[in-house]
């Protein structure tokens, strides 16, 4: 984790991304995306159920692409080139774990797609969730965790996003998606679980999250 200083940035920020991505507009890391996607199906054809599955719901995103605000691309974007990355790792992997990391991705686009079924009549396609974290002992309010949330498999040491402040007024807005959200008190996290945020198709939403 960050020193102090870092900390302080991240207070500054509403969201600090951990590390930039090559496509910065989602169109183009849904196109990304779909070529590592290819090149996976074709080295482990016995995953094609998983493959399959992952195109049908990155068609049903690059459908409702071009309708997300472009205040939203970019983290959007950075969240796709992630699940472009793990597809690449899953292509030379063996086939024990390529079938797990394909599941992932399924599983953090199956989130995606369903986030983006709840745009009713509206012709705007926010791309972002705005969440909040509490942090709970023994169901209680436990504050002053510092709050992280980066994909499942993230390989990085910085984090995704973090919330720019302590619980229990951690609150940001991130693209929808699987996150494993970690509660941080100095350098040591007290607790992490993993949630699909957006996958009832709603603008907001709060976790609880038990801390030791």
């Amino acid at each position: 984790m960050s020193g102090p200083s870092g900390v302080a940035s991240a207070v500054a920020l509403a969201l600090l991304a951990a590390a930039p991505v090559a496509a910065q507009d989602i169109e183009s890391s849904i196109t990304h995306l779909q070529e590592n996607l290819g090149k996976a199906a074709a080295a482990k054809p016995s995953q094609a159920a998983l493959t399959s599955r992952i195109n049908q719901d990155v068609f049903a995103l690059q459908v409702v692409a071009p309708q997300m605000r472009a205040a939203d691309a970019a983290d959007y974007a950075r969240s796709m080139e992630h699940n472009s990355w793990l597809l690449d790792r899953a292509r030379t992997a063996s086939d024990a774990e390529a079938a797990a990391i394909l599941a992932d991705v399924a599983a953090d686009l199956d989130v995606k797609r369903q986030a983006s079924s709840g745009m009713g009549a509206s012709s705007s396609f926010t791309g972002k969730i705005k969440v909040h974290v509490r942090t709970l002992r023994n169901g209680q309010p436990a504050p002053g965790y510092r709050i992280t949330l980066s994909p499942v498999r993230w390989a990085l040491a910085e984090p995704m996003f973090r919330l720019p402040q302590l619980t229990p007024h951690a609150s940001g807005n991130v693209p929808p998606g699987r996150y494993l959200i970690s509660a941080i008190e100095g350098n040591a996290i007290k607790a992490s679980e993993t949630f699909g945020l957006g996958l009832g198709a709603e603008d907001e939403m709060t976790i609880d999250l038990p801390v030791r």
